[in-house]
């Protein structure tokens, strides 16, 4: 926990000593204005001429149409890295750029939300879950839209791979659940999984990861990470020596699916079946570590899945 409070401490102190922020401002009586932000009040923002190196002027907010933050040319290397898959570089990048905007995220139609996600999601995909979670709830304060609804969704991700299942579930309790045919399903999914594996209730974690599976896209990032997911809650069963009927609660094969996730369906239930009563749970896991080694083979969770494969046999 200490760790923690001095990590939040000093990305407090980051955002709030930005100095200038660079910004083109969008007229509402027309044409467009460049300055540096230097601060804002509740009914608009402080600002200092482009090249000035002293004096002050206020603009209200019902004079402006649009916040445009300028970045710098390094930008493009960001690009070039998020293309690449690079997220480390992506981050180093990004967070001197990033961070000072965090106190200007609220401004009307501004042009930063989208950079701070980048950097939060660069953050994760490293492991750092801690200094991304960061990011994520400042996203998630925001009056609600999609962004502070995928970043509530992303937060909780990161308290749940942190091991604070609680934190993580009564923040999903604040989130308006997903539908099933948005993106955002299958990731709120696979953390009240997490939540329900943490508290050792693996049927309904592989109930609850098995319905974000059959409703997510192949190709999504956390496709791979659910089959492990589901792959260790059948381990688990295995482990405990479940009854094989108690499995029934499964509802891959029954789940409404859209048209455009098809190709998925069958890959799956031909790795998870949805009713187990005749089936060895060990093996099943075998089955769908195999599944990942094979189909998702450059991601960290088919690394993950051979050990698996290589440590533990299915039982006869």
């Amino acid at each position: 926990m200490t760790t923690q409070i001095i990590c939040s401490l000093l990305f407090l102190f980051a955002a709030l000593s930005h100095a200038q922020v660079p910004v083109v401002l969008v007229l509402k009586k027309g044409g467009t204005s460049e300055a540096v932000l230097m601060g804002k009040t509740d009914a608009g923002v402080r600002l200092q001429p482009k090249g000035a190196t002293a004096g002050e002027y206020q603009l209200s907010f019902d004079q402006i149409t649009e916040f445009r933050f300028v970045y710098p040319e390094s930008i493009a290397q960001a690009q070039e890295a998020l293309n690449q898959n690079q997220h480390d570089r992506v981050a180093a990048i990004l967070k001197p750029i990033a961070t000072p905007l965090l106190p200007y995220l609220d401004l009307p139609n501004n042009n930063g939300l989208l950079l701070v996600m980048t950097l939060a999601d660069s953050l994760r995909r490293t492991g750092k879950f801690e200094e991304a979670l960061n990011y994520f709830e400042k996203l998630r304060a925001l009056p609600k839209s999609p962004d502070s609804i995928r970043a509530g969704v992303w937060a909780a991700h990161c308290h749940a791979v942190l091991g604070r299942t609680d934190a993580a579930w009564k923040l999903l309790q604040t989130i308006d659940p997903p539908k099933r045919d948005q993106e955002l399903f299958g990731q709120n999914q696979l953390v009240r999984a997490q939540v329900r594996f943490a508290q050792k209730d693996y049927l309904a974690a592989l109930d609850e990861v098995s319905l974000g599976i059959a409703c997510s896209r192949m190709e999504s990032e956390l496709f791979p990470e659910s089959l492990f997911l589901a792959g260790q809650c059948y381990e688990a069963l295995a482990d405990t020596n479940v009854l094989h009927s108690a499995l029934q609660s499964t509802r891959l094969a029954q789940a409404t699916v859209p048209s455009t996730n098809r190709v998925q369906t069958a890959v799956v239930t031909n790795v998870i079946p949805a009713s187990s009563s005749a089936t060895n749970y060990a093996a099943v896991a075998q089955s769908i570590y195999r599944e990942i080694v094979t189909g998702f083979s450059n991601t960290a969770w088919a690394a993950r899945s051979l050990s698996k494969l290589s440590t533990k046999e299915p039982q006869p």
